[in-house]
């Protein structure tokens, strides 16, 4: 699951299989069961503007529109 806040702040949970939440925090195959903010420095400080995920993968279009 993923979630972008009204600031445009990404936040993920769930399953974590394949490392898709892009959580730092999370080792690859860990689950979580609450939101964990995925840092803006992942998108190099853009905010998120629309994002889709899978049970494979996560894409997130910042508001600079860059995939």
């Amino acid at each position: 699951m993923l979630s972008i806040d009204t600031e445009g702040i990404l936040w993920a949970w769930g399953d974590n299989r394949y490392g898709q939440l892009c959580c730092g925090a999370l080792d690859e195959g860990e689950s979580e069961t609450q939101p964990v903010l995925v840092l803006p420095t992942t998108f190099d400080g853009s905010k998120g503007a629309y994002m889709e995920a899978s049970s494979e993968s996560t894409m997130v279009v910042t508001a600079d529109s860059v995939l």
